[in-house]
């Protein structure tokens, strides 16, 4: 059973991702509430400063006059209760609703990572030092790891956007709970088409969800109180629990950074699996010290897909889409269009083709993973990737509003 604890938490009314948040957030009064029943939960309630000063989450990009009228803006906040999961959603888990386990590190396999952005992309990103040398972002060499077993109670990973998706209406479903998403259009990693079929993708055959058109079942996400992904925000403030960062704070850990590549940290050592200490494989969840919830593996094993859309902040709140038919047969080059190194002919077609009826709406991921040096595994740190790529080094976490503003 899936472990969850209840939070009151509070965000700006308009959410979009953004590259770098400019101010830090005030510290968060965290008061403890009495302990739930359920010996797999327990609560705490946030209180939010209403006059402190907090980022707003994903400006969009533009004119820069447009951006400062924004920032002159008096905030204005709300408060909602959620349950989030203790640990990310874990191979068994994921094995018992949907009958299928896409890991490569002890499901699938290779097989259902051939599409991987990560894959086919190694060691692109780096990080500049002071001194001008460069820090490779992944500490290992993805072409020659193996799809080694590493146990039920590991992360499941090598999941699309779309996958996560599926797993939380699924789970929505088994618990009389509203699905949170509409999937229309599936079609599966294979060219199988599914139609509204959430679940006929999930299969080694079929390899997952590649493509769908999606909606959300609420005016805003913390409107529905059904299973979901978390927003950036939320997982900002989850993560953090009003601690300053870069890191949440445990043990004989302040919270601080100090090395930012693949040699190991002091601090970021005793929360997380990442690049330095996790031998080139995920690890079971809850290993690691917790956050000040008893929430484990924020940072590191594996980076946690959002709902948050990082290439279209224009489109409304970032996952509500429109695409348009295209059934023309010409291969149209756009800009967006990525280096086909792994892919054939056919799928690297297709791949574009969906990329602008989609509009390129690539989703933010949070927390660093075992792959990747520690500067990823900071809070206000991110990437993204297509909601139809995965590897095996992405795989989600569930939240629930139990109590909408």
């Amino acid at each position: 059973m899936p472990l969850f604890f209840a939070i009151l938490f509070s965000c700006t009314p308009e959410e979009t991702p953004k590259k770098q948040s400019k101010t830090p957030k005030e510290p968060q009064k965290v008061i403890s509430a009495p302990s739930s029943t359920d010996k797999n939960a327990a609560s705490m309630v946030i209180k939010i400063d209403q006059n402190a000063k907090h980022d707003e989450e994903g400006k969009p990009r533009g004119k820069q006059e447009e951006v400062a009228a924004e920032e002159a803006q008096e905030p204005s906040f709300f408060s909602y209760a959620i349950e989030v999961q203790k640990t990310e959603v874990t191979q068994q888990q994921f094995q018992e609703l949907l009958n299928w386990n896409p890991s490569y590190f002890g499901g699938c396999g290779k097989d259902c990572v051939q599409n991987s952005t990560t894959q086919s992309h190694a060691n692109e990103d780096s990080l500049q030092n002071d001194d001008g040398s460069q820090l490779k972002s992944e500490c290992f060499d993805v072409t020659a790891l193996t799809p080694q077993p590493c146990g039920e109670d590991c992360p499941v990973e090598s999941v699309s956007w779309y996958d996560a998706i599926a797993f939380t209406n699924a789970k929505s479903k088994s618990a009389n709970l509203p699905p949170c998403f509409s999937l229309q259009e599936i079609r599966c990693t294979d060219g199988t088409k599914a139609g509204t079929d959430e679940k006929k993708c999930m299969s080694n055959a079929h390899k997952g969800i590649a493509f769908a058109k999606v909606q959300i079942n609420a005016e805003k996400p913390y409107l529905c109180t059904g299973y979901r992904l978390l927003t950036g925000s939320e997982w900002e403030q989850v993560a953090l629990q009003g601690a300053p960062g870069p890191l949440y704070t445990s043990a004989e850990n302040d919270g601080s950074l100090k090395n930012n590549g693949c040699t190991e940290d002091s601090n970021l050592s005793k929360i997380a699996w990442y690049g330095a200490n996790s031998q080139g494989k995920p690890h079971p969840v809850g290993k690691k010290d917790p956050n000040s919830l008893g929430i484990y593996d924020l940072f590191g094993n594996i980076w946690e897909w959002t709902i948050d859309d990082m290439a279209r902040p224009d489109l409304k709140d970032g996952f509500s889409y429109d695409p348009t038919s295209s059934d023309s047969e010409q291969d149209t080059q756009t800009e967006e269009q990525e280096d086909c190194e792994g892919f054939t002919d056919a799928e690297c077609v297709q791949r574009d083709r969906d990329r602008q009826i989609f509009s390129t709406l690539d989703k933010q991921q949070r927390g660093g993973s075992w792959l990747e040096f520690g500067a990823y595994c900071q809070a206000k740190e991110y990437t993204s990737m297509p909601p139809g790529d995965r590897d095996a080094s992405t795989g989600f976490r569930m939240i629930r509003t139990t109590k909408t503003p």
